[in-house]
């Protein structure tokens, strides 16, 4: 097979793959939520979440298209069917009982550190209150 044939016939087979593929729309919100869901400045969107949701959708034959809704339009946008999933806990949506929600699909242990000389007892949130708390914000 010449140079030609095989260009010709790998472009074909890489086409007809993404024309027989659905298209998931997925939003990663417009904040994003690091490092589930990492939205870049130029509109790319990355993360632990982005990450699963190829891996799985490519075994399934799906291309995943990422948008990046705002959270206050997230819920009417499912419904009119603009996008078709979300990442969200049950407890953050407003009508949960209208959607189907997955499986848990990444299990997450947040913790709290502080100084070994100073250490933050915590059981429940209100053990919080009244001490000074700081993130760890992204550095790249």
């Amino acid at each position: 097979m010449n140079n030609w044939t095989y260009l010709l016939v790998t472009i074909f087979v890489v086409f007809s793959v993404e024309l027989t593929a659905e298209i998931l729309v997925f939003n990663t919100s417009s904040t994003g939520y690091p490092p589930y869901l990492i939205n870049s400045s130029q509109g790319d969107s990355s993360g632990i979440m982005v990450d699963v949701l190829e891996h799985v959708a490519r075994k399934h034959n799906y291309i995943v298209k990422f948008v990046q809704v705002p959270k206050k339009r997230v819920e009417k946008r499912l419904d009119r069917g603009s996008i078709d999933a979300s990442a969200s806990a049950k407890e953050w949506v407003t009508a949960a009982d209208k959607y189907i929600f997955s499986d848990v699909v990444l299990v997450v242990k947040d913790v709290l550190f502080s100084p070994i000389n100073k250490p933050v007892d915590y059981t429940q949130a209100s053990d919080l209150f009244g001490k000074r708390l700081g993130g760890c914000p992204r550095t790249d």
